[in-house]
């Protein structure tokens, strides 16, 4: 008996020692966008309190979040990255900057693109129109390949109808699939990211799937493809009709769909707009709608939560049923530990967005840009 209620004990004091570790971790962990407060940039954690306070203005730009340890900020205009302490480890030097993604981070130098490593070193030169983070070990590129033959106003005046040529890049900085005589150019005429070892490829106007090998797992047979997320991706043969397929090709949800986007907890957004543009809504992997094609935009599950495009109202979230839980925000981001980085219409204006902003799944603010600045600041607005 004595052994027994020792063992209660023991379990108990693990069980407190687990929850105050995670406390702890709570308190010290930064939420990965910036908020503004004084007119700088400033990291909190999740209870809304400022971990990281930073000298620099705020900015309200994509990649001043952290990612791998680091995080964006621009100064006089050019771009660096500081570490979780503030401290500055890449120089503000770039013209534009991204995220890091497998210990790389996409830079821009006189428009073009190009990848440095976490201590600043250039690993890729910048010489590429387009780059994707990397996943999986590959970066798609694309490459500027000349004014459209078919086009005499894009021969003669070199304006809007150029054409590229897409590959894969690997962190030797040369194309490792899609190859050709030149090792910074690839052979597709377009493409999109590898994903769950494959990616959709174009070539001739025929989309098909390729591996990592380069071999052509699933012939070209497609008006358009996408990538595959959950074992299926969501293709078109006739270019209105959109279904999803298996990794041997074959529809396994008929094409019935004005528009697809890939599967993510178990549900995939499909549109069933005539006109190109709204109604939509969500289906499982059995093809059946489970939330009515009626919003003008989604995105895709996280966490059980979606954001949602309500046009004129703005954005908000909805549960996996549907049911809209959050309501009339400017912009949104996908859920991550339960928190959701946010703005806010300004004083009821819905299309003038003020700072960044935190939220829980209810909806119940961590951080609120506009009652923590009190007033309108050109600083905090952007």
């Amino acid at each position: 008996m004595i052994e027994k209620k020792f063992s209660i004990i023991l379990i108990c004091v693990l069980l407190v020692a687990v929850c105050v570790a995670q406390e702890n971790q709570d308190e010290t962990e930064l939420l990965p966008e910036p908020v503004c407060l004084d007119g700088k940039s400033v990291y909190i954690n999740r209870f809304g309190k400022v971990i990281l306070q930073t000298p620099f203005q705020y900015k309200m730009f994509a990649n001043d979040a952290f990612s791998e340890g680091l995080a964006g900020f621009v100064e006089n205009g050019k771009y660096g990255f500081i570490d979780e302490t503030g401290k500055v480890v890449i120089k503000p030097s770039f013209d534009y900057i991204g995220k890091f993604s497998e210990g790389l981070a996409e830079i821009q130098i006189n428009e073009k693109a190009g990848f440095v490593d976490k201590t600043g070193k250039i690993i890729v030169e910048p010489q590429y129109h387009f780059v994707s983070p990397f996943t999986n070990g590959f970066s798609l590129v694309r490459v500027e390949d000349g004014p459209d033959k078919k086009n005499i106003l894009g021969i003669i005046f070199r304006v809007a109808e150029m054409t590229y040529k897409y590959g894969f890049l690997d962190k030797t900085g040369e194309i490792a699939v899609g190859k050709t005589k030149n090792k910074h150019i690839g052979k597709f005429d377009d493409a999109d990211d590898f994903s769950e070892g494959l990616a959709p490829v174009k070539i001739d106007g025929k989309w098909g799937y390729v591996n990592e090998e380069e071999k052509m797992v699933i012939k070209r047979q497609f008006k358009e493809a996408k990538s595959f997320s959950e074992g299926l991706a969501s293709a078109t043969v006739d270019g209105e009709n959109w279904g999803f397929i298996d990794k041997t090709g074959k529809f396994v949800i008929k094409p019935q769909f004005t528009d697809a986007e890939g599967f993510s907890e178990g549900l995939a957004a499909i549109s069933t707009s005539k006109n190109g543009w709204g109604d939509w809504g969500f289906i499982d992997k059995s093809g059946n709608i489970v939330i009515k094609p009626t919003f003008f935009g989604v995105g895709n599950f996280h966490e059980g939560m979606v954001w949602l495009f309500f046009g004129r109202d703005g954005f908000g979230y909805a549960d996996r049923t549907g049911k809209v839980v959050i309501e009339k925000l400017y912009s949104v981001s996908n859920f991550k530990n339960g928190i959701a980085a946010v703005s806010l219409p300004l004083f009821g204006k819905k299309f003038i967005r003020y700072g960044t902003s935190y939220i829980d799944k209810t909806g119940n603010f961590i951080w609120n840009a506009i009652e923590k600045n009190k007033m309108f600041t050109s600083s905090c607005d952007n």
